[in-house]
Formats: C-alpha cells, sequence, structure tokens
C-alpha cells in the first residue's frame, strides 16, 4: 500500500453548515459496509482548482450520492490561498482526506478502491476536480457535451443511478455512444489512417513521447502478452468514468494493490500509460498478470529509456521497440517503414443492458431472454439475442456529414438507419462508402438534382449513366408523374420529393380544389 500522509483536516462545524467529514488516511473506509442499490459514490481528485461547482449540483441527488475529495497536496501548497481546502456550504454528504500530491488523478481510483474494495457502493465515479476539456462539446459541436463538473455529475449520476452500467466514461455523447480516444502511432496518411473509423473515435496526433509503445510496453506487464501485435488502444481521457461493483470485484484485491503501488511512485510516465488502459482495466475480461510478475516499464529507467527527437519519426520508435522485444516487422502493431498501420486496435461492441459484448448474439452468455436488453432485442422465433432495429449504425453520422447523403429521423427528431442519396457519386471515395455499408443501411434514392437519376438537360451538369442509379437503391422517393416508365417493376417507390420536407404556408384543400394536385 502507499504510504500515509500527514493527518487529514478540513472546515470546522462553525465555518460550514454542512461540514465534511474529516477522515484520516489510512481511516478508510468511510463506511462499515455497502449501501443500497441505488448509490453513487464521486471520487474526486483535487489539488488547488475551484470546487465552487460542488454547489451547482442538483439537491435531490445528496441522498444518492457520496462526494469523496481526495485533496493531494504538500504543506508548501497550503501556502497558497487557493490550495486550502475551502469547501462549498451545501446539502451533499461531502467526505474529505488529504494526500501527499504524488501520483495525482490515475493513481486516485486505485487508492479509493483498495480502501473499500469490500464497501463499494453499486456505482463510484471517478473525476478530476478541475473541468477537463474533453467533457465539454466545444471541440465537436455535434455531441452532446458538459460544460461544467456539476453540469457532468447531474447528467452521469442520474444516468448511472437509472441504467447500472458495467462501465460509463464521463464524455460527450453522439446519438448516445461515448466519444473515445486513441494515439496515433504515426501523423502519416491520416485519411487512410482514419477511413472507417467510428464517428465516436478521436485521435491524439504521435509526439516524441511515443505515447502508444509506452502503454503497449505498460500492457505487456501488466497482462503478460506479447505487446508486438497490439495496435492502439482507445480510452478514456482524464480517466473519467463510472464503473459497476462487480467489475472491480472481477478482479483481486491485489491487482489494485499492485497498480496503486505503480501509479504512486516516482515515474510518473507510468500515469499516462495507465490512463490509456482504461477500458482494458475496468470494462473487459482480460485476464491480468500476478503483480509478482511485473518488472518495471523501460521508460521508467532512467539509463535505458528511449528518447526521440521532434519532428517525430514514428519508424525509428517502431525499430527501438522492435528490436527490445524482439518483434518482426509483421508482428508489431506499431508503424514500420514498410507498413504503416494507424487504425486502433477497436473491438465493436453492443450494450446489452446491464453489460457489454462483442455482438448481440454473445449477450445472453447462456441465460436466455432476460440478458438481452440495450442494443438488442430477443427474436423468440429463433431464441437468439439481435441487433435491435432502432440501434443507429456506429458509421451514420460519419456518412451524412457529406451532402450527397441525406439524414432521415423520426417523429421525435432521432436519426434511423436510413439515408437518402440526392445527387450521383461525385467522387471514388463517395461511392465507396456506399458500397461498404449497403447491407447495413437503408439507401433510398431522392430526386431533388436537377432531373437525377435522369440525364440533366443542362450541358454542364454532371454527367453520368441513369442505368448505374436507377436500379442501385433498394427504393426511390420519386417526383415524376410515370415512374413505371422509369422504374423496373422490382423498384418500390413513393411519391416524394425534396421539395415535400419543406413545410409551406399553403391552403391545401383549397389547391386541391382548383385541380393544382391532379
Amino acid at each position: 500500500m502507499a504510504q500515509s500522509p500527514r493527518r487529514g483536516f478540513g472546515r470546522s462545524p462553525e465555518e460550514t453548515t454542512s461540514a465534511p467529514s474529516l477522515l484520516q488516511y489510512p481511516s478508510f473506509p468511510i463506511r462499515e459496509k455497502p449501501l443500497d442499490e441505488h448509490h453513487v459514490d464521486v471520487v474526486v481528485t483535487w489539488h488547488c482548482e475551484s470546487i465552487e461547482w460542488l454547489s451547482d449540483i442538483l439537491p435531490e441527488l445528496s441522498g444518492q450520492m457520496t462526494i469523496i475529495l481526495l485533496h493531494k497536496v504538500d504543506e508548501s501548497d497550503l501556502t497558497k490561498p487557493e490550495c486550502r481546502p475551502n469547501i462549498p456550504t451545501t446539502s451533499l454528504d461531502i467526505k474529505y482526506v488529504r494526500l501527499p500530491n504524488i501520483g495525482r488523478d490515475t493513481h486516485s481510483p486505485f487508492f479509493y478502491i483498495n480502501n473499500h474494495y469490500e464497501t463499494l457502493s453499486r456505482q463510484t465515479l471517478f473525476m478530476q476536480a478541475g473541468h477537463h476539456y474533453t467533457v465539454s462539446n466545444s471541440w465537436i459541436p455535434s455531441a452532446q457535451g458538459y460544460e461544467s463538473n456539476a453540469e457532468a455529475l447531474n447528467h452521469f449520476v442520474r444516468l448511472a443511478l437509472e441504467t447500472d452500467p458495467s462501465f460509463l466514461p464521463i464524455m460527450p455523447t453522439l446519438n448516445g455512444q461515448p466519444i473515445l480516444f486513441v494515439d496515433r502511432d504515426s501523423n502519416d496518411n491520416r485519411e487512410e489512417q482514419d477511413r472507417g473509423d467510428p464517428p465516436t473515435l478521436k485521435k491524439f496526433d504521435a509526439c516524441a513521447h511515443d505515447i502508444p509503445n509506452r502503454v503497449r510496453e505498460t500492457h505487456r506487464i501488466l497482462f503478460g502478452v506479447s505487446p508486438c501485435p497490439m495496435k492502439t488502444f482507445p480510452f478514456v481521457p482524464g480517466f473519467q468514468f463510472s464503473v459497476r461493483n462487480d467489475m472491480i470485484h472481477a478482479r483481486a484485491k491485489s491487482i489494485w494493490e499492485g497498480i496503486e503501488k505503480l501509479t504512486y511512485g516516482r515515474c510518473s510516465d507510468i500515469g499516462y500509460a495507465i490512463e490509456r488502459l482504461s477500458i482494458n482495466l475496468f470494462n473487459s475480461s482480460e485476464v491480468v498478470s500476478s503483480p509478482d510478475t511485473w518488472d518495471v516499464p523501460l521508460y521508467c529507467k532512467d539509463d535505458e529509456r528511449p528518447y526521440f527527437d521532434e519532428p517525430f519519426d514514428a519508424s525509428v520508435a517502431h525499430g527501438f521497440w522492435s528490436k527490445y522485444w524482439k518483434c518482426s516487422d509483421d508482428d508489431h502493431g506499431g508503424v514500420s517503414k514498410t507498413k504503416r498501420l494507424g487504425s486502433p486496435a477497436y473491438v465493436p461492441s453492443v450494450s446489452c443492458g446491464g453489460h457489454t459484448a462483442k455482438n448481440c448474439g454473445e449477450c445472453p452468455g447462456g441465460n436466455g431472454e432476460s440478458w438481452c436488453n440495450g442494443d438488442c432485442d430477443w427474436d423468440a422465433s429463433t431464441d437468439t439475442c439481435a441487433v435491435s432495429p432502432s440501434r443507429l449504425h456506429h458509421a451514420y453520422t460519419s456518412l451524412i456529414k457529406n451532402r450527397l447523403f441525406q439524414p432521415v429521423v423520426d417523429e421525435h427528431g432521432e436519426y434511423v438507419n436510413v439515408i437518402l442519396v440526392r445527387s450521383p457519386f461525385a467522387t471514388k471515395e463517395q461511392e465507396d462508402m456506399y458500397e461498404r455499408y449497403k447491407e447495413e443501411i437503408l439507401f433510398l434514392g431522392i430526386m431533388s438534382m436537377e432531373a437525377y437519376p435522369l440525364r440533366s438537360p443542362n450541358p454542364h451538369a454532371q454527367q453520368f449513366v441513369p442505368e448505374d442509379y436507377i436500379s442501385r437503391f433498394s427504393g426511390w422517393l420519386n417526383m415524376y408523374r410515370n415512374p413505371e416508365a422509369i422504374f423496373p417493376p422490382d423498384i418500390p417507390f413513393i411519391q416524394m420529393s425534396h421539395s415535400d420536407f419543406s413545410v409551406l404556408d399553403i391552403n391545401y384543400e383549397d389547391e386541391v380544389a382548383q385541380g393544382k394536385h391532379d
């Protein structure tokens, strides 16, 4: 375990009407036995950031949530007014403990887990006291983001209570799916690297710190497998997430104790690597090796750690680590001079309701219909778990960024898995996108662009072969009076065109009476 810090302290009852409990590590845990199912412990790593946002947390959550402030400061910090434990007066149940300023954010979850392994609440949510920029949607306006810690907690605590997820990233979402990040091995050929990525996957650029290979080295140590075939790992930036207690109990306490010791040491770089393994550690069944087999990461050895220059040459890093790990060029999941791989080890997954799986078919795990929920529906005719038709395809929001592909929404304004193709393909990439997803998303043609899908009388219009489009899609939204003369009998159509999607201020009954719609 980590060494004991100095005596804890906080504001006295005379200073606030709702004084936090004064805890002194190692006097944890905060309770002697677990609470009922409907409770969230929010563990906040705090240095000298403002925590006035605590006053903006919804009062109605106070009975179902406990805030644990882990104040990581040294004596020198406490001479600064902003670092003193000035905790706002609220109705919240707040626990306070002071710790040395070592390990910072990635150390805190493991410290808390080891002191509460037997008394964990159903959900434990870890976050930083300072608002992490990735939680807002300023960098991705189309996502649902959160502009303050209070706004994030007001949303995610309620979500954790209502849905009881196994793992819940504190991140913006697109159509209900959290945005995750990976680190690039190389900044070369970014367009090629990103082709086919879901819209919920973003990337940090490669740099001389060579983060991806440090993560592979850390993964090698913790999981005891070769790093050579490993690609990059999706993760939650800032190490902010809620996790259910059974996911923590799935690993022996000795595992969490071992990771706490790693993150508490003087090698601060290991914290960044552990951050990248957030999903591997907390939301997977990947087996972790016994801590007594772990060695020191190479990048933590002062006399052996590699240094790379800027501008970063990924092939140099690849060569170094391939030699150190005894990989061949065909094995190493990073970047070589002859093979440039930049795609993450992104394993598609579905929500089964209270847990996740690689696909809906694996959700039940022998437990039948009751384990088939979330993104999946139970097919009683075959006694199998299948993808729910209401689940939005992961590529949908990426496709509709291209004006060629028009989205369709339901009566609630939610996207459905239907895309309208409004004009001929202008590029090979557009055609490739359609061909790639045509079996997974319903594509319909819609007449809106000049005479499309027929030839335009405009000599300057895009030239194409009508036969390439008339029978290509599953159906058409038609504007011509004689569709039977255009489409073969097996192509369905409805009398609806682009203009029908605009709400016009007209008296339709009068126009019908005038014969305008015959």
